[in-house]
């Protein structure tokens, strides 16, 4: 998953920590990345393990929007386990 915070000021270790706190309520961290995007701002890229069964997309992603500090928030890849 991509996230791009609000601003190049946003600090991506208490960013990362409210999306885990998401996270957590659907499956499992895994790792993270931070890539760099334009101007100075960082995305991060998550890495999580959730089960199929269980998992709403869109619902999950809104959970991550609503954080303060995301601008925005999608999906890059899933695989099955």
């Amino acid at each position: 998953m991509q996230i791009i915070p609000e601003s190049p000021e946003v600090d991506l270790d208490k960013l990362l920590e409210k999306v885990k706190e998401v996270i957590k309520d659907y499956g499992e961290y895994y790792k993270h990345e931070v890539e760099p995007l334009a101007f100075g701002l960082k995305s991060l890229i998550v890495y999580f393990l959730i089960p199929e069964t269980s998992f709403n997309e869109e619902q999950f992603l809104d959970n991550i929007k609503q954080i303060e500090e995301v601008s925005d928030a999608e999906i890059l890849m899933a695989t099955r386990a």
